[in-house]
């Protein structure tokens, strides 16, 4: 069984969205499922912050390889974890980073009753 991932395309940038069902670790902190994921990825980060948006706590990995930028934007919410990733043309990134924070800001959860 693998990961549920949706991706989309546009040019050379490319967004997608991973679900990882975390749910069997419930004590797992958003801060230690960043430093697991880091340590198999093995790629070397330029930034990594974690602040919040919409009132959720999100961290940011940023790495650059091959005149590309790639944001991962993680978001943990009811054992799962959500990976955000965008990846882009250096040269096209902070222009791109707007429409990336844009996309962020709108998610946002909603309990399973309000379906």
């Amino acid at each position: 069984m693998g990961i549920p991932m949706v991706g989309y395309q546009y040019g050379s940038t490319t967004l997608s969205v991973v679900a990882e069902d975390i749910s069997t670790f419930p004590d797992l902190t958003l801060e230690t499922y960043i430093a697991l994921a880091k340590q198999q990825t093995g790629y070397d980060y330029t930034s990594d912050v974690t602040y919040e948006i919409n009132g959720m706590e999100t961290n940011e990995l940023i790495s650059k390889m091959d005149g590309f930028t790639l944001q991962q934007n993680t978001i943990i919410h009811d054992g799962t974890a959500y990976i955000f990733s965008f990846n882009t043309l250096d040269e096209t990134y902070e222009q791109d980073k707007e429409v990336f924070k844009t996309i962020l800001e709108s998610v946002s959860f909603e309990s399973e009753s309000n379906i």
